[in-house]
């Protein structure tokens, strides 16, 4: 299960500097959204267990962490 929530704000400088964090962020909606963040100047953490397209994206801003949220091992 997903729960996407998003924020439309024009203004760049309320993102500015705003550290996101996205879980299951290499899915269709969530690199586009990561992506949206970093055009918006935000610091991304994404959490996923495979990252695909999201490795190609070069970004001192854009953490990505892979691994399974299921495993109990992670927390």
């Amino acid at each position: 299960m997903s729960v996407c929530i998003l924020i439309i704000v024009s203004d760049v400088l309320l993102f500015k500097n705003l550290r996101v964090f996205v879980a299951g962020g290499a899915g269709f909606i969530g690199q586009r959204l990561v992506k949206a963040l970093l055009r918006r100047e935000c610091k991304v953490r994404v959490f996923d267990v495979e990252m695909r397209e999201l490795k190609q994206v070069k970004d001192s801003r854009l953490e990505l962490v892979v691994d399974d949220m299921l495993d109990e091992k992670v927390f």
